[in-house]
Parts: structure tokens; C-alpha cells; sequence
């Protein structure tokens, strides 16, 4: 999950919650194991964000006395497409997953991308052969005050396929896939409003990539659709934004149990829909991206020609 700018009291205060709850790593820890019962599961999950795993490969493990929950709700973040798992106590509870080693490096970069109301901390789980070991883990603790949500299908189905490539418990892998989920949102480029916003200029590719370097503003293109960033942007956002010069790629990797697409205009109808509700999203749930105009070729390409999938 991706955290949304605040005020500058906000930031302060997020700050220093995730100094407070990020526990310490023991100096000579140079892979740091982390049990993933979420997306994080996935290798292939991991690398799309550019997280570093190291040399020792992927446990399957058990987390006991906890149950899969969907209660972090969808605040403060780039997007919205559902609820994102957590763990909660449970007498008994059983939650499968795998231990990936992440190097330092690569778990710095994850804690910018988990949300600061998930704290890291470290726990002990029973791989499926060998001896328990301590792993770190994200979570977020039960205040009494949580309720439960569907998650995006999105995240749901990276679930499904981390746990499916990992080998977990069948039984595990039915219980995932039996989960309600939130579909896919479709962007509505024919509204009368919208019409008028992407119509309001026409860029160049060139604009959007010069832009990357001198942010002001900050320009991302998605499905021909130019969208303007604000002044003030997380970290995180920023590394998604100037990742590539097309965001529309970049959104298509999220979607990680497709595979890369070759370029912008092979997306799959998954990568589609996943982006459609990035679009839908940041434009209207939390408005973090302006509509400013269109990249013509692209835009019909995507809306009116063969890339309307």
C-alpha cells in the first residue's frame, strides 16, 4: 500500500510512528527473513516494486495462534481497490506463507511501500520441514474498533498465485480462492467533465519524461489519459511516478501473476483492468492525480482502437 501526502504535522506524526514500529534488525543480519502471508508472498510481487531478495531461497512457514483477516482498510494510500490482509490472534488460528529473504536494502524499500499503520515485528513461525525460526512480519494491531472488508481482485489473485507457485497447503490455497473479492472499476472517459479535461490539451511524450526532472508539475500519462501530480508527494509515490516514462506500464507490472508485458500496448485485459481502476481511482477516491489533456496516438489507441480491450 502506497501512502497518500498529508499535512506537515501528518507527516511528522507518520514518522514517527513508523520509527516507533519498524522493530531493529540485529547488525550482522545481512538477509533479513520475512514472513508474507499477503502479496508479499510472490517473488514475482517483490520484484515488479524493485525489492532485493537475497541468496537463501523461500521457506513455506506457519504462523500459529493467528487467523487470515482483510481489515486494513483502504486509507491514506495511492489507490483504493479493496481491504489488505492482516493477522489477527486467534486461539488455535493457523496462517500459511512463505519466509522470503530480503537483503537491507530490499527491506528498506518495502517498508516504503507498506503502510506506516502496519508495524514490522518479529514472530516465530514453523516452516513446513526444519526447526522454527524468527521472521519479521507487517501487521497491524487489533484495537477492538476493526472491521472486515473484500479484497481487490487485484491483490487477491497475487494471494493466490504467491501461494499456488510456493507449493502451500491446499487446503490454504481453496480458502483463498473461495474469498469474495472487489471487482475491477472501468474509467468513464465519456463523461461530459472528463471529456473536457482530457480534451483540454495534447501533450508529447517528451513533455511527460522532461517533466520527471522538473516537477512542476510532475506529469504521468496511463492509458493516454496525462495526469498531473501535486506539489507535495510521498516518497513512494514519487518512485512510481518517475519509474518510467509511461505509467501505464509501471501499473501493468503490479499486476504481477500476468507477467511483464513487452511494452505499453501489450497489456493483458487483467493489466487493463487493474488500470482502469488506477485511473478511476487516483482521478476520483482519493484525487491525488489532476486530468490535464491526452497523448493523442495513445489515447486512441487505448479508447478507440485495438487497445480498448
Amino acid at each position: 500500500m502506497v501512502s497518500a501526502a498529508g499535512s506537515s504535522a501528518d507527516d511528522a506524526a507518520v514518522k514517527e510512528k513508523t520509527a516507533v514500529y519498524r522493530e531493529p534488525i540485529p547488525d550482522e543480519l545481512t538477509e533479513v527473513p520475512m514472513f508474507s502471508f499477503g502479496a508479499n508472498m510472490s517473488t514475482d510481487s517483490l520484484r515488479s516494486r524493485g525489492i532485493e531478495t537475497g541468496d537463501k531461497g523461500p521457506l513455506r512457514a506457519v504462523l500459529t495462534e493467528y487467523d487470515l483477516v482483510f481489515d486494513m482498510e483502504p486509507r491514506d494510500i495511492f489507490i483504493i481497490e479493496g481491504y489488505y490482509a492482516n493477522v489477527r490472534r486467534s486461539l488455535g488460528g493457523r496462517v500459511h506463507g512463505v519466509v522470503n529473504f530480503l537483503t537491507r536494502k530490499g527491506l528498506e524499500r518495502l517498508d516504503d511501500f507498506e503502510s506506516p499503520f502496519y508495524e514490522r515485528r518479529w514472530v516465530t513461525v514453523q516452516p513446513y520441514e526444519g526447526d522454527a525460526l524468527k521472521a519479521m512480519i507487517y501487521i497491524q494491531q487489533d484495537n477492538g474498533e476493526r472491521r472486515e472488508g473484500r479484497p481487490g481482485r487485484r491483490y487477491l489473485k497475487t494471494l493466490i498465485a504467491g501461494a499456488e507457485k510456493s507449493g502451500l497447503d491446499g487446503e490454504w490455497i481453496t480458502r483463498l480462492r473461495s474469498l469474495p473479492f472487489v471487482d475491477f472499476r472501468k474509467f468513464d472517459f465519456e463523461s461530459a467533465e472528463r471529456k473536457a479535461l482530457i480534451n483540454r490539451r495534447v501533450f508529447q511524450r517528451h513533455e511527460i519524461v522532461d517533466s520527471h526532472k522538473k516537477q512542476n508539475p510532475l506529469l504521468v500519462s496511463l492509458l493516454g489519459v496525462v495526469l498531473a501530480a501535486p506539489a507535495r508527494l510521498e516518497k513512494i509515490e514519487t518512485m512510481i511516478y518517475t519509474s518510467g516514462d509511461d505509467l501505464t506500464l509501471v501499473c501493468a507490472n503490479f499486476v504481477s501473476y500476468e507477467g511483464s508485458p513487452s511494452d505499453a500496448r501489450s497489456i493483458t485485459p487483467e493489466q487493463r483492468g487493474f488500470i482502469e481502476t488506477v485511473l478511476e481511482s487516483v482521478t476520483s477516491d482519493t484525487g491525488r492525480l489532476e486530468i490535464v489533456g491526452k497523448l493523442p496516438d495513445d489515447f486512441d489507441f487505448y479508447w478507440k482502437g485495438a487497445g480498448n480491450l
